[in-house]
């Protein structure tokens, strides 16, 4: 599919897209803030289920009316669905597909997960992975360069990355302890967990939620807890291999209420 032109010029454009809704949002007078559904980040104006017409003009103007989106939606849609018997990769190749691990994964559930649900999901998908790797990467190497006492470290657990395999990687625990730490300090979203109350909810300590209202956590002071974290605002590359807390040990890829980057409970990545 990223071989047709039009396809692959969507998939670049859909993010630019994304990041000038957001800007344009953040923009709006108070009086139409109420008016902003954040399912128009994700899917079809018309599925915005409000009676003003100021997020679907927004949409339409920066996003030429969905264009790229639309584009997308369509090609992964029929993709996923009537044009799956289409597809000209080899069986050994298909199996390492997403879009193939999302179909098999969603087998018993064919009821919801649809064409278009599947296809929505995985715009979803593809919009996270646009920026959250290289923006942690680069991170990283801003962590590197304000620490360079680490690079010999590195460098010599690491040694020759010649033979680099997914299983070699998980030996590497002072690189894993280090971009942990990076993400740990500059995470890219300071808000995780989002629910969405189906219902009237009261919290045991007393706050209560509206229907229809949105609660999560702060990753930010989640990850800067003393009690976890022993000195949280100091970088600290060797934190989960030499500290004395409870994330001694732990890795990049756990999930856990104390690093909600991934999330947590079943909805985590």
């Amino acid at each position: 599919m990223s071989a047709k032109p039009q396809f692959s010029q969507a998939l670049l454009q859909y993010p630019k897209d994304m990041v000038a809704n957001m800007a344009a949002y953040q923009l709006s007078p108070k009086f139409l803030a109420s008016s902003v559904d954040s399912r128009a980040f994700f899917s079809y104006p018309r599925e915005c289920n409000t009676d003003h017409n100021y997020i679907r003009t927004v949409h339409a103007i920066i996003t030429r009316n969905g264009s790229a989106m639309k584009t997308i939606i369509e090609q992964l849609e029929f993709s996923m669905g009537k044009g799956m018997n289409e597809w000209d990769e080899p069986e050994a190749t298909k199996k390492f597909t997403i879009m193939q691990n999302m179909i098999e994964l969603t087998e018993e559930n064919k009821e919801y997960w649809t064409p278009d649900n599947l296809a929505q999901a995985l715009l979803g998908i593809w919009f996270a992975a646009s920026h959250q790797p290289w923006m942690n990467l680069d991170f990283v190497v801003l962590e590197l360069c304000s620490h360079p006492e680490y690079i010999p470290l590195l460098r010599e657990e690491i040694g020759d990355f010649s033979d680099l395999t997914y299983d070699s990687l998980e030996g590497f625990p002072i690189l894993d302890s280090f971009i942990k730490e990076t993400v740990r300090l500059n995470p890219l979203d300071t808000r995780a967990i989002r629910r969405k109350a189906m219902s009237p909810f009261r919290f045991t300590n007393g706050p209560s939620v509206p229907a229809g209202a949105m609660a999560c956590v702060s990753s930010f002071d989640l990850m800067h807890e003393p009690e976890s974290y022993p000195d949280p605002y100091t970088f600290n590359g060797q934190r989960f291999v030499s500290c004395t807390s409870e994330m001694r040990g732990t890795k990049f890829t756990d999930v856990s209420e104390k690093f909600p980057v991934w999330g947590y409970g079943s909805l985590a990545w």
